[in-house]
């Protein structure tokens, strides 16, 4: 064998060697304790038990914390009768982590409504912040292992060597940091449900928790204006601008996957400041195109884009949270909405 061919056949081995080594490493991470928004997965927790106990043909609201607050759901499901869960999330979590939920729950005869911010369509679900990287490693390898090849790869670079460094430290060393620290970790369902039994009839004032959400999923205790909403803080379309591809093909294959097992999908716009800003008239243009893009891609619309204005008074913490002065309002909006579509 010539020093060519052995130079050929030592640098392999040696990349292979090196390769299967970071795999390795990069593997051993997950699980780490380190900072990151652990109560999320007890809200998943909380709200597919919810939907799990729920019999007949439910009603799921299921998109960001725009559909997390300003709900009354006992009331929408009293009104409509048929089971209503609120399965709003946290607005940080990607669309196929948000659609997944509703594939996931969705039963035959159910009705899955869809008012997601509209940032969700303009943006590619597949771009990576620090924040969800820190999500997936601490509490939910599921959705890393969820992911095709190139989007491991993508999540794969996302995380630099000095934080893979750190995660395998911490992790290494989890006994000790989790002594403690003992909240840097999930509860398995079990224990959280028992302590929601436990701690959630308790809860009287406003905290970013699952014991803080009723028996429908519902965010509680949000009432008063801490927040001076104008609309400034919202992502919106440009007048040509056009929906996400890859946005808009995940969310067409996710109603398609539900509606093949008879399930009925709806998109409703979801809540907005009522301002100069989103009265302007390119703003109005802007939503009004993206609502017939949608339209045009065969997505079931119910209402119009601006069906959940709501005054600047009725916003509790942030623009996309609506404060309890407007649960029944918005509810009756949706009620109305609703109630010609729903088969009896």
């Amino acid at each position: 064998m010539n020093s060519y061919r052995l130079f050929i056949i030592s640098s392999a081995i040696t990349t292979f060697i090196i390769g299967a080594t970071y795999f390795t490493a990069f593997n051993y991470q997950f699980g780490a304790p380190i900072p990151a928004s652990y109560d999320l997965a007890n809200w998943v927790i909380l709200k597919e038990d919810i939907a799990r106990r729920a019999t007949g043909k439910r009603i799921l609201f299921v998109a960001d914390s725009n559909v997390l607050f300003g709900m009354d759901s006992a009331y929408i499901e009293k009104k409509l009768g048929r089971p209503v869960i609120n399965m709003g999330l946290h607005g940080g979590l990607p669309l196929d982590w948000i659609l997944n939920v509703a594939v996931r729950n969705a039963r035959r005869g159910d009705t899955v409504i869809l008012p997601l911010v509209w940032g969700y369509y303009l943006t590619d679900y597949r771009d990576l912040n620090n924040w969800i990287v820190e999500q997936v490693v601490a509490w939910n390898r599921s959705y890393y292992d969820g992911l095709s090849l190139g989007r491991k790869i993508r999540f794969i670079k996302s995380v630099s060597l000095a934080d893979l460094k750190q995660n395998i430290s911490v992790k290494f060393n989890k006994e000790a940091i989790l002594t403690e620290n003992p909240f840097l970790h999930t509860q398995t369902p079990s224990e959280a449900l028992a302590y929601y039994d436990k701690a959630a009839s308790a809860q009287e004032t406003f905290s970013y928790s699952y014991v803080n959400m009723n028996n429908h999923g519902d965010m509680l205790h949000t009432c008063g204006v801490n927040i001076s909403a104008s609309g400034a803080s919202y992502s919106y379309p440009k007048k040509d601008s056009s929906l996400n591809k890859h946005s808009a093909n995940l969310l067409m294959k996710s109603i398609k996957a539900m509606e093949a097992r008879g399930v009925n999908v709806f998109v409703m716009a979801p809540v907005q400041v009522d301002s100069e800003i989103t009265r302007s008239g390119w703003y109005q243009a802007a939503i009004s195109n993206l609502w017939s893009e949608l339209r045009n891609m065969g997505v079931n619309l119910l209402g119009t884009p601006d069906d959940f204005f709501f005054k600047p008074e009725s916003f509790f913490n942030t623009e996309y949270h609506l404060n309890c002065a407007a649960n029944q309002d918005r509810s009756e909006r949706i009620i109305n909405l609703l109630s010609p579509v729903m088969e009896r």
